[in-house]
């Protein structure tokens, strides 16, 4: 039997922050911050654990797909502030409000991220850079 190995990202403390602080922001529960990172609960529970324990300037590797997601929801947070500005709520409740692009087809953002994974994040992220 062969065994598939799978291409592993490093990923810094600073992004593990971000991502929970973002998604803190944002509102978001844990399941959908799990669902955000592709429905691995355990790979959200090895982040979660690694961001109770962090230490300025650790690591961690990831599968390639999470390193992406963590990467786009830092993206579309930035893109997010860019539009909305920094101390403004509507940046943080853009993510759950139902949306008239055409991709989104009514859905939420969130809703649209979780079930398109990655690509539909990054959807997300360049519908927003547009609207910059």
């Amino acid at each position: 039997m062969a065994y598939k190995y799978e291409k592993l990202e490093k990923l810094s403390d600073g992004d593990v922050k971000a991502f929970f602080k973002i998604t803190e922001f944002w509102g978001l529960t844990e399941r959908e911050q799990t669902d955000l990172l592709g429905k691995s609960d355990f790979h959200f529970m090895i982040l979660k654990g690694f961001f109770k324990k962090l230490a300025k300037g650790n690591f961690i590797y990831v599968k390639e797909d999470i390193y992406k997601r963590i990467t786009c929801v830092i993206d579309i947070y930035v893109a997010l502030i860019g539009i909305f500005g920094l101390s403004s709520q509507s940046a943080n409740a853009w993510i759950k409000k139902p949306n008239d692009a055409p991709f989104l087809k009514g859905k939420t953002a969130l809703q649209f991220m979780i079930s398109e994974g990655a690509e539909g994040m990054k959807k997300v992220y360049n519908y927003l850079r547009g609207a910059q």
